[in-house]
């Protein structure tokens, strides 16, 4: 979004005001794709190497689709393809952005999300809404620590204006949660840090669940600036079709969380969300919101609310 779409789009109003974008592939690579095996897909030893069942890194390329679909909706893009249907281990190619398991052809989340929007919204023009997302305050207090981490992230980022991500403290010099907790101060996004000495990791966050951290991984974690943690960790998105309101929402979360929808007592919700033992293998359901408007929604959640 931030590298391409919007770059494409400015040039567009500049060069060609009249004329309309497509993108033709927006391509979540998911990293743990591999469940075993030598995981490296240009290479032989990887023939039969089996896709990842238990991760729910399949949802989060599901809910980044639909994030995309969303956004260059907003854009005023005529239309965004995914990429791609079928991939696999050597001598195929790209396992990272499969939509279907390449041993038994079962599809996973990112399949799910592309047909729901699909069959719900299909081709034909829609309006869309301003849609007010607002979040809910943190529960958390500055400097509050505790054991356990905030979730799963990846050595790099801009603590400035990526969600996620982590400093390896021996390459940076980071000592302590302290000094991780510091580091982190300095950040427009970083709201939160997990410090492991052990994994050699200070992660930091801009959205954290301080009463529901994972454990298991020798972390401890501290709200640095929670009264900064006001960006919602939903994305929404109201359109018509027909005589039909539809309203999307996508969660940008690992964590579960429950939605407000002002409006939207006894609507019927399409949930597609990381749960249970395969949590990208679980196709969407159908849940009603509740008279007082509220609705749950599990990892990385793709809900499309019809009235």
């Amino acid at each position: 979004m931030k590298y391409v779409a919007t770059p494409l789009e400015d040039a567009r109003q500049q060069l060609a005001p009249d004329s309309k974008l497509v993108m033709n592939e927006f391509i979540p690579f998911m990293n743990d794709w591999c469940a075993a095996g030598c995981c490296n897909w240009a290479d032989a030893c990887s023939a039969g190497d089996a896709i990842n069942r238990e991760t729910v890194g399949w949802n989060a390329a599901a809910a980044s689709f639909a994030y995309g679909y969303g956004r260059l909706a907003q854009m005023g893009f005529a239309y965004v393809g995914a990429d791609q249907l079928i991939g696999g281990v050597w001598p195929d190619n790209e396992p990272a952005v499969a939509s279907l398991d390449w041993t038994t052809g079962q599809p996973n989340a990112k399949y799910w999300a592309v047909r729901m929007l699909a069959t719900s919204l299909g081709i034909d023009a829609k309006q869309l809404h301003p849609t007010h997302v607002a979040n809910a305050s943190s529960n958390a207090t500055a400097g509050e620590t505790r054991d356990g981490n905030c979730g799963p992230t990846n050595f790099g980022g801009d603590c400035n204006s990526d969600a996620v991500g982590a400093w390896n403290t021996t390459a940076e010099g980071i000592g302590s949660l302290d000094a991780c907790a510091a580091l982190c101060a300095g950040c427009t996004s970083c709201n939160y840090v997990s410090f492991s000495s052990g994994f050699e990791d200070c992660s930091w966050y801009t959205h954290c669940d301080m009463d529901d951290l994972a454990t298991g991984y020798q972390h401890t974690s501290r709200a640095v600036a929670p009264a900064r943690d006001s960006s919602s960790p939903l994305y929404g998105l109201g359109l018509t079709r027909g005589g039909a309101r539809i309203l999307l929402l996508v969660s940008k979360i690992e964590a579960p969380l429950v939605a407000r929808i002002a409006d939207g007592a006894g609507a019927l919700a399409t949930v597609l969300e990381g749960t249970g033992p395969e949590p990208g293998f679980q196709p969407p359901r159908s849940r009603r919101v509740g008279p007082d408007g509220l609705v749950s929604l599990g990892p990385y959640a793709v809900a499309l609310v019809e009235w």
